[in-house]
């Protein structure tokens, strides 16, 4: 009786990550980016159309309260009430900066605090389209675009998924670098631009987080170059 034998071979698996992968990354990094671009635009707009008002301020105080979640912190809020006309009519307010800004610094805090004191005449800065809304630091607050920075490292990493793993041509890989560079660095000059126009003060956090930025794009410059000697 013959028998036969049958050798099932295994289809071969790609290495490659698949497509998904790179689509999650570079869809969610997206989505905190067009967050980061809606607050920082919104505050832009404030501090380039408001007008200064004469301003007397009434009160000082931090607020404190418990963050939810796993890692819970107590978060600091100061407060700066302040009154001021438009018009014929007054109004009070109480944000020292465009944005509600709290921290988990009490010292952050108290330096905002520090600055203003019970009867000082101060300028205010008002939003003509709403006389309501007003604050006395016309700067911008940096917070809203580390929401547009760091998200690109996951999106800059989906990219690579997307446009550069598993590509066996030189010339798609360098023209798939070429674009993460490309795109890695618009947005950092975009970045710091508008945080400058928005006349953003150049401490420490923006000098090191875009220092940072600015060295991991030099390194996708490098990786783009190699890939681009790669197809000479």
């Amino acid at each position: 009786m013959l028998t036969f034998k049958v050798r099932m071979s295994k289809a071969p698996t790609s290495k490659r990550p698949p497509k998904i992968v790179g689509l999650i990354f570079t869809v969610g990094s997206l989505l905190f980016i067009l967050i980061g671009i809606g607050i920082s635009w919104h505050q832009g707009s404030l501090l380039w159309r408001c007008q200064p008002v004469s301003a007397t301020i009434t009160s000082t105080r931090i607020d404190n309260h418990r963050s939810t979640g796993k890692h819970s912190r107590t978060l600091y809020r100061p407060i700066v009430e302040f009154t001021y006309r438009v018009g014929d009519v007054q109004h009070q307010g109480t944000q020292p900066k465009p944005l509600r800004s709290e921290t988990s610094s009490h010292a952050a805090a108290q330096a905002i605090i520090d600055c203003f004191h019970a009867g000082q005449e101060v300028t205010a800065w008002v939003d003509p389209r709403d006389p309501s809304s007003s604050f006395l630091i016309r700067e911008a607050d940096i917070s809203p675009y580390l929401f547009i920075l760091f998200p690109m490292l996951h999106g800059s990493f989906g990219l690579m998924l997307l446009l550069t793993l598993g590509r066996t041509d030189a010339c798609e890989k360098e023209r798939g670098y070429r674009i993460i560079a490309l795109v890695w660095w618009l947005v950092g000059i975009g970045v710091a631009a508008h945080y400058t126009s928005c006349y953003g003060p150049w401490t420490w956090t923006p000098i090191t987080a875009l220092s940072i930025y600015g060295a991991i794009g030099l390194g996708w410059l490098y990786v783009w170059l190699r890939a681009k000697r790669a197809t000479a």
